[in-house]
């Protein structure tokens, strides 16, 4: 079963990025799908984003490189000033 994700209160997207990136450092692909799954609730507005996050949550169960590659290529869009507002 899947679990919902909800973003925890006070937590901002920089400090998940930070996280996340801590994790893919380390190799928990774990937790890395974990974090992909709460970036995504809170883009839930930037369709492409969102489904792009959800993919990285889903590859982590099953391909670490490409999860990791899609992270990769999905963190700058986080940092865009509409990501943000979230």
């Amino acid at each position: 079963m899947k679990t919902k994700h909800r973003a925890a209160p006070g937590h901002t997207i920089g400090e998940f990025c930070v996280g996340a990136d801590w994790v893919v450092a380390n190799g928990d692909l774990e937790t890395l799908g974990h974090l992909a799954g709460r970036l995504a609730e809170l883009v839930r507005d930037r369709p492409a984003l969102h489904a792009g996050l959800l993919e990285v949550e889903r590859l982590c169960g099953s391909n670490a490189d490409r999860a990791i590659a899609c992270w990769r290529r999905l963190k700058p869009q986080l940092h865009a000033p509409s990501a943000l507002l979230a």
